[in-house]
């Protein structure tokens, strides 16, 4: 999961790993690739507004990628969103914050590898 709030990023982490999913937390949108290579996720979490980068972009960058194309990248943000912004990421998912946790739960396990 990446995301420039540290408060959300413990908070998402403790529930998720309540739940039995490891999870691995980032504040630095920038080291994305470096942390896919280092922790091989099954899939990625990440905001769209942090700070000067946009989750669009790089998620967009990653399934560009033919070494990052299969990774399933799920973005969310408090801000209003236009939908076809998402979809031009190539986003595999979209969660608007404030999220419940069921809607956390079901669009992970709908986008994680059987």
């Amino acid at each position: 999961m990446i995301d420039d709030d540290h408060d959300i990023l413990e908070v998402v982490r403790l529930v998720l790993t309540r739940k039995g999913i490891d999870v691995t937390v980032s504040s630095s949108p920038e080291n994305v690739k470096d942390l896919i290579r280092t922790e091989h996720p099954d899939l990625l979490l990440m905001d769209i507004s942090m700070g000067c980068h946009d989750g669009r972009s790089i998620c967009k960058g990653l399934k560009d990628s033919a070494e990052y194309a299969s990774l399933p990248v799920i973005l969310f943000s408090a801000n209003k969103v236009d939908p076809d912004s998402v979809n031009m990421a190539c986003a595999d998912g979209f969660l608007q914050k404030p999220f419940d946790i069921n809607s956390l739960f079901n669009i992970i396990h709908a986008h994680l590898p059987a």
